[in-house]
């Protein structure tokens, strides 16, 4: 939610409005990126209902959604108002889920069971130089995304860290909105799994993104030749809140467009069966 990334994050725990494009950016690049990665994730189940559909996607979507209007057989007043019933309940639902998980992480705070969670973690990461102050925030945002993020804001290390941390808490929820998932999916027939690892992804690639893309301009314009000082000049002026991010976010789209692209093309080449044996579908 970019009101979410932008008001809650930047400007209420880290004060700082500027952030919020290099939250934003990490997180629908890191999006982009988990795409990608589970491109061909349930390719089999994918096959069937290609093949089991056999008219425009939109089109069986709408004869799906007749027949069951058709076979349900109830009034339209009364759907509206289980509609509405429903959409409480979810509210009701939603805000028990944050508060469940909110106390819960208060209580291990407060009673010190985070520091016996942070500590087998820190010894396991001694030899890359990692503090407790670093990883106390994803402590508390495995179970929930705010108090994770809020924790990230005021450690006890780099801000580029603290951003960093910040990232990937939001990339990856927080145990209340994946209870929350489960609870809304658990009457259906769509599998869980799917989502909680796309969530592990999300989180750390969000965070590997952030490293990058933080404050890329400072270091880019103290080196720049003077052809770029007017262009400098300009960024300072007139985009001054987003820097160098929105561009350093339009090239990483443009690299994984390109993977996409070749990926499809090398399906097509596949088809038609102009790679080597090797490479041809069984």
């Amino acid at each position: 939610d970019p009101l979410f990334m932008i008001g809650a994050v930047a400007v209420g725990m880290f004060h700082n409005v500027a952030l919020g494009a290099t939250i934003a950016a990490a997180h629908y690049i890191s999006s982009l990126m988990v795409g990608l990665t589970m491109r061909f994730w349930g390719k089999a189940e994918k096959k069937e209902q290609k093949r089991r559909l056999k008219k425009n996607i939109f089109a069986h979507a709408l004869d799906e959604l007749y027949q069951a209007r058709v076979q349900d057989g109830r009034p339209i007043g009364k759907l509206l108002g289980e509609a509405v019933t429903g959409s409480m309940n979810t509210i009701l639902l939603v805000g028990g889920f944050i508060i469940l998980f909110s106390v819960l992480v208060k209580v291990m705070l407060i009673t010190g069971a985070t520091k016996l969670l942070t500590a087998p973690i820190v010894w396991l990461l001694k030899p890359f130089r990692t503090s407790a102050a670093a990883i106390t925030p994803l402590v508390s945002g495995i179970f929930e995304i705010t108090l994770g993020t809020y924790e990230a804001s005021i450690a006890a290390v780099d801000p580029k860290t603290q951003l960093v941390l910040a990232s990937a808490v939001i990339a990856w929820s927080g145990l209340s909105v994946h209870g929350q998932v489960a609870a809304l999916i658990s009457k259906t027939d769509m599998n869980y799994l799917p989502y909680f690892f796309a969530r592990i992804l999300h989180g750390f690639y969000a965070g590997l993104v952030t490293f990058f893309i933080y404050n890329p301009a400072q270091e880019v314009f103290k080196a720049a030749p003077r052809i770029w000082q007017p262009f400098q000049e300009f960024w300072t002026i007139n985009l001054s809140l987003l820097e160098a991010r929105i561009i350093t976010a339009l090239g990483v789209i443009a690299i994984l467009a390109a993977l996409a692209l070749l990926v499809r093309l090398v399906q097509r080449l596949r088809v038609f069966k102009l790679l080597p044996p090797l490479f041809h579908h069984r």
